[in-house]
């Protein structure tokens, strides 16, 4: 979005969505690796994604204050252990609550954590024989 000088899909798509693969997929592969838990895996990406992206869909709806919860709210989450973190699931829900309750959606993470799936499942059939 011009207005918040941020880049948005379109520049993220025509630079091969780095983000999927400098932030989503080493969080992915890492909770995976440890837990073999596909759904703390994809957890782990999506708070990965939301602590770092300039998400424009927040921006959309919640301007800079909208971004900056989100954002620090998913580092907390992470910074207290994520997903590997006993209690990882219940911090999930109180942001999600939050989310709710300000009318914000993080969109543009949830668009790169389809990616990140994608990505994945792809890695995976070129590892077969």
């Amino acid at each position: 979005m011009r207005r918040y000088h941020v880049r948005g899909a379109r520049e993220e798509a025509s630079e091969g969505f780095p983000l999927v693969f400098t932030t989503a997929l080493p969080a992915l592969d890492g909770v995976l690796a440890r837990t073999g838990c596909l759904e703390r895996a994809m957890v782990q990406a999506l708070f990965a994604l939301m602590a770092v992206l300039p998400d424009t869909n927040l921006l959309h709806r919640g301007g800079a204050a909208g971004l900056d919860f989100v954002r620090d709210e998913a580092r907390s989450v992470l910074e207290a252990g994520g997903v590997l973190a006993p209690d990882w699931r219940e911090r999930a829900l109180v942001l999600h609550r939050a989310c709710v309750a300000r009318r914000l959606s993080p969109g543009g993470s949830a668009d790169l954590l389809a990616a990140t799936w994608f990505v994945h499942h792809q890695r995976r059939g070129a590892e077969r024989p």
